[in-house]
């Protein structure tokens, strides 16, 4: 109960960052243009400080193990998101994007750091860099409507894995400790900043919806449903006969049960999607979310073995 307490007060502390927002975009002193260039800024800067800076610990065989490990729990809770989302969303590609992908960078990571503190962030690291890289390949073409095709100059473009195979060289040759603290104190205060600026940019999302529409369409409370109860549940199937430490379970469940991400709109928003309707979708399910995670947290405490 008391994790689910932790998981509580912080996500009542990110819907106090949405409110701000929601406030700032209607006095106007953020506009429509400017939240575009605030998500590239989250999509381009903000998601690859967080991958990289997660890499920036010192290797031991210890958790040289855990990252494997948590690499192997990733790939498994990811393809259970999915699958799930081809088969409940395979014909509507914004709805196929926001049940898959989650926010677990932007809400995720911030609840296993309160509710394990800082250290458990490692046990992420996996989950969130394949997590983002999946999203900027298929996601994309999700989106865009085009077939996942590689092109060189599409490894220019993806921040993200150059910031997953940068982060790995230095965490597999053991690099952090040789790197000039400015350079790794910049890299940690711009990841720092993700929860925050992302959860504002979802209120300014919020500030541009109809809110008479955003809780009377029936449709917004089935993707909710099955990002926050669905796949989790099944997620939560798939860790608990693993004989695995509880910790990594819990870490890897909560970053796999986070709302809709904030990139369905910021993405949609990029392709030129339904940039309203994406806003819409991101919003009633991270609300939803502040009631339905503590209660899922608290239901798993309740399991003999996780």
């Amino acid at each position: 109960m008391e994790l689910a307490l932790i998981v509580l007060r912080q996500t009542l502390t990110m819907a106090v960052y949405m409110v701000m927002g929601f406030t700032l975009f209607r006095m106007k002193l953020i506009t429509k243009e400017g939240t575009k260039s605030l998500s590239n800024m989250l999509v381009y800067a903000i998601i690859p400080a967080i991958v990289l800076s997660s890499f920036l610990t010192e290797r031991t065989p210890e958790k040289t193990v855990q990252l494997g490990l948590s690499a192997l729990l990733a790939l498994g809770a990811l393809a259970i998101a999915v699958i799930t989302g081809r088969l409940t969303y395979g014909k509507f590609p914004l709805g196929l994007f926001a049940v898959t992908f989650c926010n677990c960078g932007y809400f995720g990571a911030p609840l296993v750091s309160a509710s394990f503190g800082e250290s458990a962030l490692f046990l992420t690291v996996a989950f969130i860099a394949l997590h983002n890289n999946l999203q900027f390949i298929y996601g994309m073409s999700i989106l865009s409507g085009e077939k996942m095709k590689f092109r060189p100059k599409d490894l220019v473009n993806n921040t993200i894995l150059i910031a997953t195979v940068l982060g790995l060289v230095i965490y597999l040759f053991d690099l952090s400790s040789s790197i000039h603290p400015i350079i790794t104190g910049a890299i940690r205060g711009i990841a720092s900043i993700n929860s925050p600026l992302a959860m504002m940019v979802l209120g300014v999302y919020l500030a541009q919806t109809k809110l008479h529409e955003l809780f009377t369409k029936a449709e917004l409370y089935k993707l909710s449903a099955v990002r926050l109860l669905l796949i989790p549940a099944v997620t939560f199937l798939f860790l608990w006969p693993l004989p695995v430490e509880s910790v990594m379970k819990y870490a890897v469940l909560i970053v796999a049960s986070a709302p809709i991400g904030v990139n369905v709109a910021a993405y949609s928003d990029i392709v030129g999607g339904d940039y309203g309707y994406g806003c819409q979708m991101v919003t009633l399910c991270t609300l939803l979310s502040i009631v339905v995670l503590p209660g899922l947290i608290a239901l798993c405490a309740l399991v003999p073995g996780f």
